[in-house]
């Protein structure tokens, strides 16, 4: 029983948890059935690997895009949307939450055309508090309520994750169609 327990210990250590577990069906089929679903087996858990790997290389690809955009007039309008959103969501006044590289875009000019478009959006006059959150945020903004009780994360990189498993079913369909 000891030896066992060491063994799951080296394989704790040594061996990453992942192919473990991917090797775990090949090794059952071919305990049941020599041989004969080796291969299939085998090749469906590299298609399965690869098909992960493509796929995070496409939603890499994809917030490298959105980040590409900054300074653009779609980028600032994208940004008012995603404060006009989560400001909706907290009711109240917020901290708008920046990242660094978007500090230079800002500016008073800036944040007075978004709180007038939230406050047309929302029909009340909320009071707005804008602040660099340094290189927290990568691209997009994080609402805060003033209270901090309510934190809306809509930077590119926070959306990018919730969506994700909804779009990963989207995007393996299309690799497998192909």
């Amino acid at each position: 029983m000891q030896e066992s327990g060491a063994f799951l210990s080296f394989l704790k250590n040594r061996v990453n948890l992942f192919y473990v577990l991917a090797l775990i069906p090949l090794v059952l089929v071919s305990y049941f059935n020599m041989f004969g679903a080796i291969i299939p087996t085998f090749g469906f858990i590299l298609l399965l690997m690869k098909k992960e790997e493509l796929v995070f290389r496409i939603f890499a690809e994809a917030e490298k895009n959105l980040e590409e955009l900054r300074g653009s007039q779609a980028y600032m309008s994208m940004i008012s949307k995603l404060i006009e959103a989560g400001v909706a969501s907290i009711s109240g006044d917020a901290i708008i939450e920046f990242g660094e590289k978007d500090n230079s875009l800002f500016t008073s000019e800036a944040i007075s055309l978004i709180e007038s478009r939230v406050e047309k959006s929302l029909g009340e006059d909320f009071h707005l508090q804008f602040r660099c959150a340094g290189n927290e945020i990568s691209a997009g903004v994080i609402v805060r309520s003033k209270n901090g009780r309510v934190i809306i994360d809509n930077s590119f990189s926070g959306r990018l994750e919730r969506l994700k498993e909804e779009l990963r079913g989207k995007v393996s369909e299309m690799l497998l169609q192909e």
